[in-house]
């Protein structure tokens, strides 16, 4: 349901109520412009249509390829993503939105599969990682040209499949210099999500973001860096929490942003509490449930739904984990759990009583 959807059902119970008359509604409605992205069967379909369409050209030509002459081999896979993009241009520039995308994202499909096959042809062996790369910087040509979300949320996710291959190639450049690649590629992206909006590019992008977070303490092992990491997450939380509004406005992607920086940072130190298998992880552990409550849920919970169900996940996770390294003892554990409850029943009869005041201290001042 979209933003002048949900608002047309709000005024009309408004109107309902009483509380506005129903020309009020009426006027209120007329000035909020039309929702111009919808989701429709047609536009899934079209994006379908051309995944499928370009997987059955491409295994036709793979088929058949070594019947066709070098030469007309590369003629035909530079022809095809020209003609996906000057068709996706075209298409798009006369409001074809939906063809227009589905064009643009067959020509991407053709450039990557053109990079497979042509790299076959000549036997330009381990140069897969190269290749992910180079089609993860021809989704960026295309998303800065045609400011569609197929190509954002392509460019996306070529990123995350070049992340993995550059991890998994251990001999070449890419397993060291990725550390730089990756970053810069989701930062251009955020750039564009600042003029462009997509809600899809920006939950993909803060899932690679957290993928390639987690992954490099580990893959160069050096836990130490999940400390700075957990910091400079939480600095950004606070930081995104703090221009919450500006972020709505410009991308959409407000609460996507403090979902994703608060999963940075408790990843970072859930690997920190694994890692230090002692009284300090214990310490650590206590420390986070205590956090998780206190921010998390008793003063983010309202207002933002996904970092609600963050904290209620990683409370969980965080209890379990405590229960595994305390079931030496069954007795110490349930002695455990038991203190916990009391202290975070406390902590909610300590915020319901100040929260009580408050609210009595409002209405006393309202009555002057």
């Amino acid at each position: 349901m979209g933003y002048r959807a949900k608002l047309e059902k709000e005024l009309a119970k408004f109107a309902e109520d009483g509380i506005i008359s129903r020309a009020q509604a009426d006027q209120m409605l007329s000035a909020t412009p039309l929702d111009r992205r919808v989701l429709t069967l047609f536009n899934v379909l079209i994006v379908l249509a051309s995944i499928l369409f370009c997987a059955a050209l491409f295994s036709f030509i793979a088929a058949n390829w070594d019947e066709i002459p070098r030469i007309w081999r590369v003629g035909l896979v530079l022809f095809i993503t020209c003609l996906g993009y000057v068709g996706g241009g075209v298409l798009l520039s006369r409001g074809y939105n939906a063809l227009g995308q589905g064009a643009v994202l067959l020509g991407l499909a053709a450039f990557g599969a053109g990079l497979a096959l042509i790299g076959q042809m000549y036997h330009v062996l381990g140069s897969e990682v190269s290749a992910a790369l180079l089609w993860t910087l021809m989704a960026l040509t295309a998303m800065a040209c045609f400011r569609v979300s197929t190509a954002s949320v392509s460019a996306v996710l070529l990123t995350g499949v070049y992340l993995v291959m550059a991890l998994d190639d251990t001999s070449s450049w890419h397993n060291f210099h990725f550390i730089w690649l990756v970053p810069l590629i989701l930062t251009i992206i955020v750039g564009y999500l600042l003029f462009v909006q997509s809600k899809s590019t920006g939950y993909l992008l803060g899932a690679v973001a957290l993928l390639y977070a987690v992954i490099l303490p580990a893959h160069f092992d050096a836990i130490w860096l999940c400390w700075p990491l957990a910091a400079i997450a939480f600095a950004k939380f606070f930081f995104n929490l703090k221009f919450h509004d500006f972020w709505e406005a410009q991308t959409g992607l407000g609460e996507t942003a403090l979902f994703y920086s608060a999963a940075t940072g408790l990843a970072a130190l859930f690997i920190l509490q694994i890692d230090y298998d002692d009284q300090l992880g214990l310490f650590m552990g206590v420390a986070m449930l205590v956090i998780i409550a206190v921010v998390g849920l008793l003063y983010l919970a309202n207002d933002f739904i996904a970092v609600r169900w963050l904290s209620y996940a990683a409370f969980a996770f965080e209890v379990i984990y405590l229960y595994i390294e305390t079931v030496g003892s069954i007795l110490g554990t349930a002695g455990f759990f038991f203190a916990l409850a009391l202290f975070v029943l406390f902590i909610a009869f300590v915020v319901y009583t100040v929260e009580k005041r408050m609210r009595q201290t409002e209405v006393e001042g309202e009555a002057a």
